[in-house]
């Protein structure tokens, strides 16, 4: 349930915005640096990466990521915390001009292989 609502919520471009700026910290600067030398918004890459997590990950990855933010103050920002830091580190975040999620890098699989921690 939990990792429904994060996609859910952080799919959606403000929300995802928001939940950064509440994040904080070098990562979020990573994304900020990252959007920017894309031409993208934070938003729109924030939710992308949330978006292709969902498509492309098995249920073992989302249990695994269920089971890391349980019981945390704040689940949703740490599973988002957690997707964007195997996101940067996987490079998991590049998508085409029209922000076509099939084709994100075919590489990053979102399985168990991707490391949620």
């Amino acid at each position: 349930m939990l990792i429904a609502d994060l996609i859910h919520s952080c799919s959606n471009e403000n929300v995802a915005q928001a939940a950064l700026i509440s994040i904080g910290g070098k990562l979020a600067e990573q994304i900020v640096t990252y959007a920017k030398q894309h031409n993208l918004t934070v938003g729109v890459l924030v939710s992308s990466i949330v978006r292709n997590f969902n498509l492309r990950s098995d249920d073992a990855a989302k249990i695994a990521l269920q089971d890391q933010i349980l019981g945390d103050d704040q689940p949703l920002l740490g599973g988002l915390r957690a997707l964007l830091e195997v996101a940067m580190e996987n490079d998991c975040i590049i998508l085409n001009k029209d922000m076509d999620l099939s084709l994100v890098k075919a590489q990053c699989s979102w399985g168990q292989s991707a490391q949620i921690h």
